[in-house]
C-alpha cells in the first residue's frame, strides 16, 4: 500500500484546487491587485462554487492559506487576501491554527464515514493523520 505524508497530500491538493477555473480566476484578480501594486485583494464569492460555507469554500481558505496568503473571511460574500505581511516566510501561529482546524474539520468528516462504513483501516489512517496534523501545530 502507498502511503503519504500530509505535506505531499497538502501539496496534491493545491495543485488539483489551483487547476479548477473559478480558482484561476481569483488567482488572476490576485495577481492584477499585486501588478497595480497593492497589497490586498477583496474577492466577491458571488456566483462561485465557493458562495457557502461549504466544501469548496474551505478548500479556497485553505488553498489561499497555504500560499502564504493572510485570509479575512469575516466579511459577508466576500473575503479579503492580504499580503503585505513583514516575513511571508515565516506564517503566523494563529493562521497555523485556522488551517490546522480547517484541515482536522475535514479529516473529522472522512473519520465518520470511516466509522459510518466500519473500514477500520481507513480509520487507522485517519487517525495518523489527525496525530500528524495535532503534532505540527506551534507551540507558545
Amino acid at each position: 500500500m502507498e502511503t503519504f505524508n500530509l505535506q505531499e497530500i497538502q501539496e496534491m491538493t493545491c495543485i488539483a484546487i489551483s487547476k479548477q477555473d473559478w480558482v484561476k480566476n481569483i488567482i488572476q484578480q490576485i495577481k492584477d491587485a499585486a501588478a497595480k501594486g497593492e497589497t490586498e485583494c477583496e474577492i466577491n464569492l458571488i456566483g462561485t462554487p465557493a458562495e457557502n460555507i461549504d466544501e469548496n469554500y474551505m478548500r479556497l481558505v485553505f488553498f489561499l492559506s497555504k500560499q502564504g496568503f493572510k485570509v479575512n473571511e469575516n466579511i459577508k460574500d466576500t473575503i479579503v487576501v492580504r499580503w503585505d505581511f513583514p516575513n511571508p516566510y515565516e506564517e503566523d501561529p494563529i493562521e497555523e491554527i485556522k488551517t490546522a482546524i480547517l484541515h482536522l474539520t475535514e479529516v473529522q468528516c472522512n473519520m465518520t464515514k470511516a466509522i459510518c462504513t466500519g473500514d477500520e483501516e481507513e480509520k487507522r489512517l485517519i487517525s495518523e493523520e489527525m496525530d500528524v496534523i495535532i503534532g505540527n501545530l506551534p507551540e507558545y
